[in-house]
């Protein structure tokens, strides 16, 4: 959006010609600064497993799941950088330049893999569990199935942390054509970024209500698993511009450009996380009346999720670049 508003201001500012030889070969270092914006996109594979250790095999619960998706991260950043002198012992005089670049990204969790739609334990009818009394907790759950009730369910979600960094050293080839002065912008880049992870399990646990006889099902347990984790990448590989000066604004020379890259992710590209907690014995509340039975079995429940980040990322964007040329 930067890059937007401001491509018009400069295009309609008064700027003197580009074929102008003042304005386009100052033969110093020159220093620029720029606006861009664009997407980077990297392919993304989550997986989760949940299960329950200990359980009488009529309440054990076993979930796995795998998903994957194309993780598209808008960016809207800026980048400065510092361009040589000419180098005439080279065909076609390149200039060789280094810049450094902050790229706040705009994205949001993507779910990469589920199994049913985690979320507030509620029956049927849409009421929270959590916001019943005791009594119609109690008379709602004897009557209705742990299968009915909403809320139960593992995810795995991803989101590209707020900002990356990036830097990049190259050459820029100049050229004429259509009238303007072109730059080919061939470089070698380094992008840093990293990869938020969220993991849920929420399952809620009853005594079995098949047989008819009350009170079954008085009993609620409610399991909630989750874990959250950052984990950062690096990546080295070629990028490319097409720079096009559009004349001179007063002392500054603007240019716009458009480019991408690909980067190889260097180092480890899994991060795995998991939790775990256990629950006692829930006996029964009338032992008068039932005998004193074990209503639900003393268990654990341990739950895995984990990510891969596909071997590339790649970016493409477009820019509004204002170059200081020096003395």
């Amino acid at each position: 959006m930067l890059v937007a508003l401001a491509v018009p201001a400069v295009l309609t500012a008064p700027l003197t010609s580009a074929a102008d030889p003042a304005a386009t070969t100052e033969p110093g270092w020159q220093l620029g600064l720029s606006l861009t914006s664009g997407v980077t996109t990297n392919e993304q594979v989550g997986s989760f497993e949940s299960y329950v250790e200990g359980s009488d095999p009529r309440e054990e619960v076993n979930a796995a799941g795998k998903g994957s998706e194309s993780a598209i991260a808008p960016f809207a950043g800026a980048s400065l950088e510092l361009r040589s002198p000419a180098i005439t012992l080279f065909p076609g005089s390149p200039r060789v330049f280094a810049a450094v670049e902050v790229l706040p990204t705009f994205t949001g969790p993507r779910r990469l893999a589920s199994q049913g739609d985690p979320g507030e334990f509620a029956f049927p009818d849409g009421n929270f569990v959590k916001d019943l009394s005791d009594a119609d907790r109690r008379a709602g759950l004897q009557r209705i199935p742990v299968e009915t009730l909403m809320g139960r369910g593992d995810e795995i979600t991803a989101s590209v942390m707020t900002v990356a960094w990036a830097a990049g050293i190259g050459a820029a080839f100049p050229l004429e054509a259509w009238g303007r002065r072109l730059s080919l912008r061939p470089y070698a880049g380094w992008i840093r970024y990293g990869v938020l992870i969220e993991g849920v399990v929420r399952r809620p646990f009853k005594t079995d209500v098949g047989d008819g006889q009350s009170p079954f099902g008085q009993e609620y347990r409610a399991v909630v698993l989750s874990r959250r984790e950052v984990l950062f990448f690096n990546g080295l590989g070629p990028g490319f511009e097409l720079e096009m000066e559009v004349g001179r604004w007063g002392a500054f020379q603007p240019s716009i450009f458009v480019g991408g890259a690909a980067y190889r992710v260097l180092g480890n590209r899994r991060l795995e996380v998991s939790a775990a907690k256990s629950y006692p014995e829930l006996f029964e509340p009338f032992p008068a009346i039932r005998g004193g039975d074990v209503l639900l079995p003393a268990v654990r429940n341990t739950a895995t999720w984990s990510i891969d980040i596909a071997p590339w990322l790649y970016r493409a964007g477009v820019g509004l670049r204002v170059r200081w040329p020096g003395k």
